[in-house]
C-alpha cells in the first residue's frame, strides 16, 4: 500500500537507529522451516535484566507479586531485553539492507508467560530467520523460550480467546492459496490448522456467537493471477478443521481488497478493511467496514450505514475489553484534517474517546483478573514521517470505565514503542528497533 498523508501505525519505525531506505516487496519464501533455536545466540537471550523488582528500599514483597495495576506506581522505562538481535542480524545479512520490520509487534500475557510477536510479512524474512511463538517465563530472567515454529513470515499479534491463545497466519511460507491459524490451550501444545481456503493473508481471528471467524484477503489461484483480489470473512464451527466463506468484498479497480480487523461485541461482529487503486499514485485506501449479524439469506457482512461514526474510518487496530466492548483505532476521514482517532465500542454505542482525542493510541492491554485497561499513547494525531529527529511524548493511562483516566507513566522517546503489556508487576513495552523496555515499579 502506498503511503498517504498518514502512515499506518505498524509502519511507524526507523525513528532512531538503522538507516532509512525505501520499502521493498520481497519474493515469496518457500524454504523449509528450521528450528529457531539453531539460529539463536547467547546475546539474543542473555541481556541486561533492567531495574530490580523492588524499590530503592525494602518496603514489602517483590513487586511481581502485585495483583492489580493500581497497587503500584511506575517510573520511566529502561531496557530490559534485546530479544531480536539474532533475528535482525540474520535478516540484514540475508537481505543486504535494513528494509524490514525490526519491531516487537505484540506482547501478550498467557498462562503467566509473556509472549512476543515479530517478523515481516512484506519483506518475507522467514527463510533467513524462522518465526516462532516465543515467550519469557519469569520477570527475573530474560531467557527466551521458543515454543513453536510457525510457517509464517510474521506473528503480527496474538488473540486471547477464552482460555486459549490464537495466531492468525498473516502470510504463510507455504502455498499461497491456503491460509493458517494456530492455537494452544492451557494443557496442550500449539495446533496448526492449514485449512483457510483462499487465505493468502489471514489477518485476524475472533470468537462470536459460538463460532470462530477469520478475516483476510485472497482468491482462487486463477483469479489471483488475473489480479482479482477479494477481502474475505471466514467462519468455522469445528475449531478450524474447516472454514466456509460467508462474505467477500471485491476491488473493482486494480489493487488490493482486504478485511484486516474484527471486534466481537454483543449481537454483532464488526469487520474492518479497505480497498485501494494501485495504478493511482495519489489514491488513499477506501474504508470497507461492515457488521456481520448472521441474519439474512444467505447471511453476509453488511456495510456500515453512512451515519455510523466508523463508516469513513480506516481502522488499523482493535482490542477487546470485555465480551461486549472494545477499542478501535484508525484514521478518521470525517475530521476536518484526517488524523488518527480512537473509539470506545460498547454494544451498539460507539463514541470517540474524548480524553485522548489529541493523542494517538498505540496499544491497549486488558488486565483480565481486575478488569483494568491500559492505553499507551503518543502525542499528536498526524503522521510521524520517517525522520530521526522527533522526540515523542509517550503516556500510559489506566481506566476501568473510560470516564476517569489515571496517567501512570509519561516519558520522552526518540524511538516508538509499538506494544505493551502489564506482566507480574511491571509494564513492558516492545520497541520499534527490537528491544523490550520495562518500567521501574514500586509499591504505593
Amino acid at each position: 500500500m502506498r503511503p498517504i498523508c498518514l502512515l499506518p501505525l505498524t509502519a511507524i519505525l526507523l525513528l532512531a537507529g538503522c538507516p532509512d531506505e525505501g520499502a521493498v516487496d520481497g519474493p515469496e519464501d518457500t524454504a523449509a522451516v528450521q528450528d529457531v533455536a539453531d539460529t539463536s545466540t547467547a546475546e539474543d537471550v542473555e541481556v541486561d535484566a533492567g531495574p530490580p523488582d523492588t524499590g530503592p528500599v525494602d518496603t514489602g514483597p517483590p513487586t511481581h507479586t502485585a495483583k492489580r495495576v493500581d497497587e503500584l506506581t511506575y517510573g520511566p522505562p529502561t531496557t530490559w531485553a534485546k530479544p531480536l538481535e539474532a533475528y535482525i542480524k540474520a535478516v540484514n545479512k540475508n537481505k543486504g539492507n535494513w528494509n524490514f520490520k525490526r519491531a516487537v509487534h505484540d506482547l501478550a500475557v498467557y498462562q503467566g508467560r509473556l509472549y512476543m510477536g515479530y517478523g515481516d510479512a512484506t519483506a518475507n524474512v522467514a527463510s533467513a530467520y524462522p518465526i516462532a511463538a516465543r515467550y519469557f517465563d519469569k520477570p527475573t530472567s530474560t531467557k527466551l523460550v521458543d515454543e513453536f515454529v510457525t510457517a509464517e513470515e510474521e506473528i503480527h499479534r496474538y488473540r486471547r480467546i477464552g482460555d486459549e491463545l490464537w495466531i492468525a497466519g498473516v502470510d504463510a511460507t507455504e502455498d499461497n492459496w491456503l491460509g493458517n491459524v494456530y492455537f494452544r490451550t492451557p494443557d496442550k501444545p500449539w495446533v496448526k490448522k492449514r485449512t483457510v481456503q483462499n487465505g493468502v493473508h489471514v489477518h485476524d481471528i475472533a470468537l462470536w456467537n459460538g463460532a470462530h471467524y477469520a478475516v483476510g484477503s485472497g482468491a482462487e489461484k486463477e483469479k489471483w493471477m488475473e489480479g482479482s483480489v477479494w477481502g474475505h470473512l471466514w467462519k468455522s464451527t469445528d475449531k478450524g478443521d474447516t472454514w466456509e466463506i460467508v462474505s467477500k468484498h471485491w476491488n473493482a479497480e486494480d489493487g488490493d481488497a482486504r478485511w484486516t480487523e474484527m471486534l466481537s461485541v454483543k449481537d454483532k461482529l464488526y469487520v474492518f478493511g479497505y480497498w485501494w487503486k494501485a495504478s493511482d499514485n495519489n489514491s488513499a485506501p477506501t474504508p470497507q467496514n461492515a457488521t456481520y449479524t448472521g441474519t439474512g439469506y444467505p447471511p453476509t457482512a453488511d456495510n456500515l450505514p453512512g451515519s455510523h461514526p466508523l463508516k469513513a474510518a480506516r481502522i488499523l487496530a482493535t482490542w477487546s475489553t470485555g465480551p461486549d466492548s472494545g477499542v478501535v483505532m484508525g484514521v478518521n476521514y470525517l475530521q476536518k484534517t484526517p488524523g488518527y482517532a480512537a473509539w470506545r465500542v460498547a454494544g451498539d454505542d460507539v463514541q470517540q474517546i474524548e480524553k485522548l482525542k489529541d493523542q494517538t493510541v498505540i496499544d491497549v492491554h486488558h488486565h483480565l483478573p481486575s478488569g483494568e485497561i491500559l492505553l499507551m499513547t503518543r502525542n499528536g494525531t498526524g503522521g510521524t514521517g520517517s525522520g530521526g529527529n522527533t522526540v515523542w511524548t509517550i503516556r500510559i493511562w489506566r481506566t476501568v470505565d473510560f470516564v476517569a483516566f489515571d496517567k501512570l507513566v509519561e516519558f520522552p522517546s526518540g524511538e516508538m514503542p509499538m506494544s505493551m503489556a502489564w506482566w507480574k508487576g511491571h509494564i513492558y513495552l516492545g520497541a520499534s528497533e527490537g528491544q523490550i523496555w520495562r518500567t521501574a515499579a514500586y509499591w504505593k
